[in-house]
């Protein structure tokens, strides 16, 4: 994973036109959003940094969307971004299955929340 990063930064920091997964944040200190591009990580980003809601960013290129999707689904289950209101979609034409909770398209969308409507947050590795 690379970063932290400030988001006004992304058409600097990140270099090439590859799929990927990234985590944002408002403090830089938690995941607030979890999400990915299955074709072009800095594109994405942009539109992000665009946004103005997010100031931090720590990223990962993946070679493939499947890998990107299972990237997604890894950190979702780790850092618990509050902003993320269901589990990481797979990507589209593919039967994936989530990793770490069997998730697939064909069943009931996850929140990801835990019971009583609370979810754990996990602070974010600071490089």
């Amino acid at each position: 994973m690379y970063g932290i990063y400030n988001l006004n930064d992304v058409g600097i920091v990140v270099t090439r036109d590859f799929p990927g997964t990234y985590v944002l944040s408002r403090d830089g200190t938690h995941a607030d959003y979890i999400g990915r591009s299955d074709s072009n990580l800095k594109e994405r980003l942009l539109k992000h940094k665009n946004n103005g809601y997010y100031r931090y960013v720590w990223f990962d290129y993946a070679i493939s969307p499947k890998e990107a999707y299972e990237m997604e689904c890894e950190w979702y289950h780790r850092y618990g971004p509050l902003n993320n209101v269901f589990h990481p979609g797979v990507p589209c034409s593919s039967h994936l299955i989530c990793p770490i909770c069997s998730f697939s398209h064909h069943k009931e969308r996850d929140t990801g929340r835990m019971p009583g409507g609370e979810q754990t947050r996990v602070e974010l590795p600071i490089k």
